[in-house]
């Protein structure tokens, strides 16, 4: 599932390649991934010129002349940028033609979203702008964290994936974050010191900086299709269920957190 080091690389390149270019012609092939009918999409998004294209969390928003398009690729997809030339891959929802003949083709796994906002309103948008702050922009900072944390008796790892708190952290790079935190994912927010909440911040920033500068994860890909760099050889104790701990070398243990597994160092993390 793209997380935020997924859809930061995507943004950052689709920012370089396509701004200044022109929506042509769509082709449509999933309604329901859309928020207005078919034929309205269609019309609003056609003849608009690409501005920007930024991340928040999750979520990829191309800025055009008038409207904003959210993306997200749900749990898992890919939007690539093909040349005039390129053939279209078989599976697809949607095909979004440039006025220099390149093609944007997006394809969800499983679920996913192509949302159009009027610029004018995007508080009416409720997915995006019930979204807490990305945590690698600068509004997500130590005191913010702490402010959440402290006014939550939930357990942590909750907090982390909730999106309407923090946007951005999924489940694959939570175990990781958590880890190198010395904090259990079902420890109570409220009961974590000063010194654990300054770790967690780190730690989030630290896992993220790499995760980015990789090019997001292996089992994702790029624009051009290319996988990331971030696989399981960058893991410390996720997916690593019964192998040792890297730090103390006690056994991993994969445990349940509500619907999501977990993989934890019962002696690095203990659950006070």
């Amino acid at each position: 599932m793209p997380e935020l080091p997924e859809a930061c690389t995507i943004a950052s390149q689709l920012n370089e390649a396509v701004v200044g270019a022109r929506i042509v012609s769509v082709e449509l092939g999933q309604p329901k991934c859309l928020n207005l009918e078919p034929q309205v999409w269609e019309e609003r998004i056609v003849g608009q010129r690409i501005t920007g294209v930024v991340s928040h969390g999750k979520w990829i928003r191309f800025t055009l002349e008038r409207d904003y398009w959210y993306v997200s690729l749900g749990m898992g997809g890919e939007l690539l940028l093909l040349d005039e030339g390129d053939e279209l891959p078989e599976k697809r929802q949607a095909v979004v033609r440039l006025d220099d003949g390149r093609k944007l083709c997006i394809h969800f796994w499983w679920f996913g979203y192509l949302h159009l906002v009027d610029m004018a309103d995007p508080e009416a948008h409720a997915m995006t702008a019930t979204l807490g702050p990305d945590v690698m922009s600068d509004a997500f900072d130590l005191d913010f964290l702490t402010q959440l944390l402290q006014g939550s008796r939930a357990g942590v790892k909750n907090i982390l994936l909730d999106q309407k708190r923090l946007a951005g952290i999924g489940n694959m790079y939570s175990h990781d974050i958590l880890w190198t935190a010395g904090i259990h994912p079902l420890r109570a927010a409220n009961t974590l010191s000063e010194e654990e909440i300054k770790a967690l911040y780190a730690s989030i920033r630290d896992r993220f900086e790499k995760a980015i500068a990789l090019g997001g994860s292996y089992w994702e890909v790029d624009i051009h299709g290319q996988h990331g760099g971030y696989d399981k050889s960058h893991m410390q104790i996720g997916y690593r269920s019964e192998h040792p701990c890297p730090r103390c070398g006690g056994p991993i243990e994969e445990i349940r957190t509500g619907s999501r597994s977990a993989f934890v160092c019962p002696i690095c993390q203990p659950l006070e």
